[in-house]
């Protein structure tokens, strides 16, 4: 049995004391490298940084799902974090090139995310999570519309 713990606010999950980004220019996220390898991804607020995840190194790629010429490239980067889907923490994977910009990212099996012009990891975690919470939000909606508003008619189909 798996027990996931959440580190308090200031600390990676290998115990260590995370240091928030400094200054107030450029972004709207940063990372943080933790010594043991961990990437904390922090965003703007009004008061400072918040830490939004913690994004853990992976040494290999699940091979389904993610496109080979990206896992093959010599730079590539990997990494998980943990996101909330449904009623459970599931694991979100990363993968990522520096030099090609690009990144995907993937949760079990749902359809991969491909993201071209992504400066780092936190940010493709950061488009990835804005995109999946306004694929919710517009689920809602539909699922609020009376049924006489389906129709065949309303759609123009």
């Amino acid at each position: 049995m798996w027990i996931w713990t959440v580190p308090p606010e200031d600390a990676c999950a290998c115990g260590r004391r995370l240091t928030s980004p400094g200054g107030s220019r450029g972004g709207v996220d940063r990372e943080v490298r933790c010594a043991c390898g961990r990437l904390a991804a922090y965003a703007r607020s009004g008061s400072g940084w918040i830490l939004q995840a913690l994004l853990t190194p992976e040494r290999s790629v699940p091979v389904g799902g993610f496109s080979r010429a990206l896992r093959q490239e010599p730079d590539v980067e990997r990494y998980w974090f943990l996101h909330p889907i449904g009623h459970a923490c599931l694991p979100v994977h990363v993968v990522f090139s520096p030099s090609l910009k690009i990144a995907e990212v993937k949760v079990a099996d749902l359809k991969m995310l491909h993201l071209e012009d992504v400066s780092s990891v936190a940010e493709a975690r950061r488009i990835w999570v804005a995109r999946r919470e306004s694929s919710q939000v517009r689920a809602r909606r539909a699922d609020r519309l009376e049924p006489e508003s389906r129709t065949r008619a309303n759609y123009n189909i």
